[in-house]
């Protein structure tokens, strides 16, 4: 990248910021959108993918500094909420499978 590069994305706080980039690896491929025939082991599974990210972020905040530690809580947080368990529920009771009812943006998340 050449100092000439222009970075955009979603802020999360306003202002700008100079610095060195560290860049993260692309957005996980997902498998095409497939067809649910056992709709609450899908819910069940989606529940379960939560609580599993949350669970790890807990972990890994655990042996963070403290800056990074409460960011990597704040997202345990957001993955254990039960709202957005219910949000991804209703996404799979209405035709979604559990992979794609998490995208950020389906269950009310930013894109």
């Amino acid at each position: 990248m050449s100092r000439a590069d222009l970075l955009t994305g979603l802020g999360v706080s306003p202002g700008v910021a100079v610095g060195p980039v560290a860049r993260m690896a692309g957005r996980p491929e997902l498998p095409p959108p497939a067809p649910v025939s056992d709709v609450d082991g899908e819910v069940t599974r989606a529940a379960a993918a939560l609580d599993a990210v949350s669970r790890d972020l807990t972990d890994r905040a655990a042996g963070a500094a403290a800056d990074a530690a409460a960011i990597l809580e704040a997202q345990s947080l957001m993955a254990a909420d039960p709202t957005l368990a219910d949000a991804v529920g209703e996404l799979v009771r209405g035709g979604s499978d559990a992979a794609h009812a998490l995208l950020p943006g389906r269950a009310g998340g930013r894109p």
